[in-house]
């Protein structure tokens, strides 16, 4: 009744992030077929940490990932989740509460091909870098580091249409399907009308999910 693993071909390519992941999915959906499959399947931290032992006794990993959290990082900006996971339909890895998440069916895959959203791009609006010489030297890659640049060279109001300013990052709340991190929150006044503006976004190779 499970659903069928991966090809011999794939498995031989999986990290140790997909060998996790995989070990964590075949568990929760061993009573499953491709029919049967629920659109959400609960699980815990302790159920991930659990599949790493798991992989590690089947020699599928060398060791411990020390860093457990970044695992669920990795495929909501780095990487899709490995075929075998998406076989009967597009999956996502939410958060639910702390140290609970679930796998949850989606419309498309996990990571956004922007070509995939918007079948013709828009054109590349070349926009001047205001960020003062000294910052820039000490700034990364990163989603926030290209907040700072965004705000310095004006492009939140200019996009927005009205006066927006920073009110926090890393904004944690929860929504109708769990919980869900922002990157940013803006806000401001649009014809005396006060707008928030949550923001996501993803710096270096990072992308969207």
């Amino acid at each position: 009744m499970a659903l069928p693993h991966g090809s011999q071909e794939e498995q031989d390519n999986y990290s140790d992030y997909d060998w996790v992941i995989v070990t964590l999915f075949r568990k929760l959906t061993a009573d499953y077929s491709e029919t049967s499959l629920p659109p959400r399947i609960d699980f815990s931290l302790d159920d991930v940490r659990a599949a790493m032992s798991d992989a590690i006794a089947a020699e599928r990993i060398s060791g411990t990932i020390k860093n457990i959290s970044d695992i669920k990082y990795a495929y909501d900006a780095r990487r899709d989740f490995p075929a075998e996971m998406t076989q009967a339909f597009p999956i996502t890895w939410l958060s639910s509460s702390k140290g609970k998440y679930y796998f949850r069916r989606t419309k498309r895959k996990n990571i956004i091909d922007l070509g995939s959203v918007c079948k013709t791009p828009p054109p590349l609006e070349h926009i001047i870098d205001q960020t003062p010489t000294f910052n820039s030297r000490l700034m990364g890659t990163d989603e926030q580091a290209v907040f700072s640049r965004v705000r310095y060279a004006g492009v939140f109001n200019q996009i927005l249409g009205f006066q927006s300013n920073p009110v926090q990052g890393h904004h944690r709340t929860s929504v109708a399907y769990g919980q869900v991190e922002v990157d940013e929150v803006q806000a401001g006044l649009e014809s005396q009308t006060g707008v928030i503006v949550p923001i996501s976004g993803k710096g270096g190779q990072d992308k969207l999910s």
